[in-house]
């Protein structure tokens, strides 16, 4: 989604929509783009850094409890080697699943970040 507004209730009503839904820096990472725009084509911003800093904090503080997650355990070639043998790599899920799970692994990303929820 791309907002190209410099109108300052637009921008307050965008960053207002996405808080209690998001963790607080989901909700930051989307004004920063808007931030980023306006910067790269050499507009003012409708907001100045003072509002937004006081929107975010706002919109930090409604954030859902179950958007903060405890950090967790690193996976180790231990772990994928658990879950391989758990997998039969004859049939095309478990080859993707273990696609998914080794590119995650050797990119060192956290696997929620590569795959959707479903």
């Amino acid at each position: 989604m791309i907002l190209r507004s410099n109108n300052p209730l637009i921008i307050a009503a965008f960053i207002s929509t996405l808080a209690g839904t998001y963790s607080g820096s989901a909700v930051s990472n989307c004004p920063s783009g808007v931030k980023a725009w306006h910067t790269i084509h050499g507009l003012n911003r409708a907001l100045n850094d003072t509002e937004m800093e006081a929107l975010l904090k706002v919109a930090s503080s409604l954030a859902p409890p179950q958007s903060r997650k405890p950090p967790r355990e690193p996976y180790t070639m231990n772990t994928v080697i658990a879950i391989r043998n758990h997998l039969d790599l004859s049939t095309p899920l478990h080859i993707a699943v273990f696609a998914c799970l080794t590119t995650a692994f050797y990119a060192t990303a956290h696997t929620e970040e590569l795959t959707t929820r479903t």
